[in-house]
């Protein structure tokens, strides 16, 4: 069972410029992202804040990671036009992924190995 941790960048950016409404409209539209990749049987989970974990209880490790990956780089392609207000694009995400029971027996620890393998490149997001 491999079990991601995706962790989104940018969305404090769009609170700022165009409040939470905007930001938390933009973490949904990013988890039905997250749900159009995961394979039938996944699960996307808020954590909290920004943060996600992604439950894939019928993928090996390798394959987990191809999941992530893709989570990844369809948030960084993610863009949201706001009309005159503009578009918000370069959201950015790190992911991490563990598997059970190798990186540990209970849920917080494979939750941290995740964490603790997040891909340090996160765009942090820009607002056109």
């Amino acid at each position: 069972m491999a079990v991601g941790f995706v962790r989104v960048c940018g969305v404090e950016n769009v609170n700022h410029a165009y409040g939470h409404a905007a930001g938390n409209l933009v973490l949904k539209e990013l988890v039905q992202v997250m749900n159009d990749i995961v394979p039938p049987g996944g699960l996307v989970a808020r954590l909290g804040g920004q943060e996600f974990v992604v439950l894939l209880p019928h993928t090996a490790p390798q394959e987990g990671e191809g999941v992530l990956k893709e989570i990844r780089n369809r948030v960084r392609r993610y863009t949201l036009d706001l009309g005159k207000h503009g578009t918000i694009t370069g959201m950015g995400a790190g992911v991490g992924v563990a598997a059970y029971p190798c990186d540990g027996e209970s849920p917080a620890d494979i939750v941290w190995a995740a964490q603790d393998r997040v891909i340090a490149d996160m765009p942090v997001g820009s607002l056109t």
